[in-house]
């Protein structure tokens, strides 16, 4: 995103960007990385939060926890979600991810 001009931060959303004269905005590739390999590459509409024609946001708000612990949380929400179907395997412990689950 750094061919874009910030703009002030959104509320939690600190990474803000003007995109007023923009015909075309390239939104970054982003992908989310669990243990055993597994990683879900977020579209676009999982990255971009657009606040109106001229301002976006990426989707994503810092974690206030950085001294570098272990005990780190992050939230996976709806932004993220929007496009996927979301398995829970509570009996196996496990979660799964389709992309293009919900429409």
């Amino acid at each position: 995103m750094s061919r874009y001009p910030k703009a002030d931060p959104f509320d939690v959303l600190d990474m803000r960007y003007n995109l007023s004269g923009y015909k075309v905005v390239h939104s970054p590739e982003v992908s989310l990385s669990f243990g055993h390999g597994v990683n879900v590459r977020l579209d676009s509409t999982g990255i971009i939060y657009v606040l109106s024609e001229e301002q976006a946001c990426l989707g994503f708000a810092a974690n206030k926890d950085d001294d570098g612990g272990d005990d780190d949380l992050a939230i996976i929400e709806n932004t993220q979600q929007k496009t996927m179907e979301v398995v829970y395997d509570v009996e196996g412990e496990r979660i799964g991810f389709r992309p293009h689950g919900c429409k």
